[in-house]
């Protein structure tokens, strides 16, 4: 199949699991104010953990319509720098102190989520190796 399959049945997977976190979190905390902040922070876990797994194993080509498809289309779709800037830009109007708090947790925290799917990408990675 096609690359541009891939990214594009990802990315509608991806949009969808977006979509589908708001609606969860609205139903359990009665807003959607931050399931953009919650993909980001998953999405950076995720992929960092794909990531660090590929490099480290070097069995997955990451040319490979899978891992496009699973990383530029799933997870591209998932994730939301857009979105992110738009609620930034809300909160901001709201309070510039609540604004601020959502920048950092979102820079920061994604790159703590990063720093952990690296770890476990490499866990896994050693974990697979001992089972090879």
């Amino acid at each position: 199949m096609n690359k541009s399959l891939y990214i594009f049945f990802g990315g509608f997977l991806g949009g969808l699991m977006r979509y589908l976190v708001g609606i969860f979190e609205k139903s359990l905390f009665g807003t959607g104010d931050y399931s953009i902040l919650t993909v980001n922070l998953v999405g950076a876990f995720l992929l960092s953990t794909i990531n660090y797994y590929a490099i480290k194993k070097k069995k997955i080509d990451r040319s490979s319509p899978c891992y496009i498809g699973l990383t530029t289309g799933f997870l591209g779709a998932f994730t939301s720098f857009s979105s992110l800037t738009k609620d930034l830009v809300l909160f901001s109007q709201e309070s510039m102190a609540k604004g601020m708090v959502y920048l950092l947790l979102s820079l920061f925290g994604g790159y703590i989520m990063a720093i952990l799917g690296s770890i476990l990408g490499d866990k896994l990675a050693r974990i697979n190796n001992k089972f090879c």
